[in-house]
């Protein structure tokens, strides 16, 4: 999704050469399955706190993230190499012809979700974990919740 948005939808001229390599390839490289992974992860890691903390997308703030990625990835080119080359190819597929609802509406066992919850705070309440200042919708400094003022 990240790769079509940018690399099909919006057009960028300074990139054309690449979209032409990936279209003539019919692959996704390596390296840029890596980035983009490196990118997602730098965007979760932004709201793992449960309020929007922006850092600057840096060879400084991921490249240890950039280079455990592509460790990994290199790995499994070198041990199987079959599954690396699907990827590839099936993220280039997926960039190519994914239409514009590319995550459909999702059904859950809301039941189950129910009980798991349920399990869960009585998991909680068994380790004396106190969880009434998660319950308003104010977070720290007076802000609202996925809200992050740096003042």
């Amino acid at each position: 999704m990240i790769l079509r948005g940018y690399l099909i939808e919006g057009k960028p001229k300074q990139d054309q050469l690449l979209v032409a390599r990936l279209r003539r390839e019919r692959s996704i490289p390596v390296p840029l399955i890596a980035l983009v992974t490196v990118q997602i992860g730098h965007a979760l890691q932004e709201y793992a706190s449960g309020y929007k903390v922006e850092t600057a997308f840096s060879a400084s703030n991921d490249a240890s993230h950039f280079h455990a990625i592509m460790t990994t990835l290199t790995t499994i080119g070198k041990q199987a190499p079959e599954y690396l080359k699907f990827l590839q190819t099936n993220l280039y597929s997926q960039m190519i012809t994914v239409g514009p609802e590319i995550v459909p509406p999702q059904t859950y066992d809301y039941e189950n979700l129910n009980d798991f919850a349920l399990k869960q705070h009585k998991i909680l309440d068994s380790n004396n974990v106190d969880v009434s200042d998660h319950d308003s919708d104010e977070g720290k400094n007076g802000t609202e919740q996925g809200e992050y003022h740096n003042d």
